[in-house]
């Protein structure tokens, strides 16, 4: 599913790369809230939501390096990393 959502990103329109991040923010939310829900861990059996959030995470530089490359504003970009920084941390942002 991870190599779907990336593959997907990469290949959306410029203007379309910001709003794509609020996709994978809300699924690793979702995917964090599972995970803390049941107790799951990375180091448990695959397939969980706890690998699925590690799985975003081993991809996230991959997003954002495709986004400067395709030609977002920097500033868009750097504000959309620190907030998924944040999001990691359990910091809510689109409230």
């Amino acid at each position: 599913m991870v190599s779907m959502l990336y593959r997907t990103h990469k290949s959306l329109q410029p203007q379309f790369k910001v709003p794509s991040l609020y996709a994978f923010d809300a699924l690793a939310r979702a995917a964090r809230g599972h995970a803390l829900k049941h107790g799951f861990t990375g180091d448990a059996q695959p397939g969980n939501s706890a690998t699925f959030l590690l799985k975003l995470e081993a991809i996230l530089e991959g997003l954002f390096q495709d986004m400067m490359d395709s030609g977002v504003p920097e500033g868009k970009v750097s504000k959309h990393m620190q907030l998924i920084s944040l999001s990691h941390l359990g910091v809510s942002f689109l409230c």
